[in-house]
């Protein structure tokens, strides 16, 4: 029901308690990085809610191994040739 109304992939359910009703919240991966949570009504399997979060964190990019680029000294503080 959930991905009905939102596309993407669903990455996380989970099964909580409002105002005495059990409630689904079931988290979406858009394809432009949003992520979705529609709340679901678990008696009922009504969709009664949902919230987007734009922007999210992609993974970290790897960071580089072996030595520095030619004209570069590392990640570190520049010293003086003195």
């Amino acid at each position: 029901m959930a991905v009905a109304t939102t596309p993407g992939k669903v990455t996380r359910v989970t099964l909580e308690v409002k105002s005495g009703t059990p409630v689904y919240a079931v988290e979406i991966s858009g394809v432009d990085t949003s992520v979705t949570t529609v709340s679901v009504d678990a008696t009922s399997a009504k969709v009664i809610g949902s919230s987007v979060e734009f922007g999210a964190k992609k993974p970290a990019e790897p960071v580089p191994s072996g030595p520095p680029a030619p004209g570069r000294r590392g990640r570190g503080r520049e010293e003086d040739d003195d």
